[in-house]
């Protein structure tokens, strides 16, 4: 599984990249730690500490993630059976000062989400590489032994 976002910074335009993979996990987890990764740096580095919050607006394809950011109580994310953990993690960043938006815009709509998404595919691909190896290194020293 990976995942990959671009968080845009209004005031001067700066983009920051996040990305990362797991050797296992679901289409939606991956959509939630895509999120959950510029939210929590934002979260701290004191950004959500001004006054009145920090205003963000996720843009995502994922209908799951828009859908659940409306909700904006953490109680909501306490009673689910799956992600429970990731949404939480999510919600906790508004204690922070975070006023998170959600807005579904479908992939082939802005640039960025095919950044996104390609940081996505070649952390993945990193993470299937690495199990190769791994299993390679795992397999040269059993027969070493």
């Amino acid at each position: 599984m990976g995942w990959g976002s671009v968080l845009v910074e209004k005031n001067n335009f700066t983009r920051t990249l996040f990305h990362g993979g797991t050797s296992a996990g679901t289409n939606n987890m991956a959509e939630l730690m895509a999120v959950l990764h510029p939210l929590m740096y934002l979260a701290n580095n004191e950004k959500g500490e001004k006054p009145g919050g920090c205003k963000v607006h996720v843009i995502s394809d994922s209908e799951y993630v828009v859908n659940g950011l409306k909700h904006t109580s953490p109680v909501w994310a306490s009673k689910l059976k799956v992600n429970r953990e990731l949404w939480m993690a999510i919600h906790m960043t508004r204690r922070r000062g975070l006023v998170i938006t959600g807005h579904h815009v479908p992939r082939e709509t802005i640039a960025l989400h095919k950044i996104g998404h390609e940081l996505a595919n070649l952390s993945r691909v990193g993470q299937i590489g690495m199990k190769k190896e791994l299993k390679q290194d795992v397999y040269a020293a059993n027969q070493e032994d």
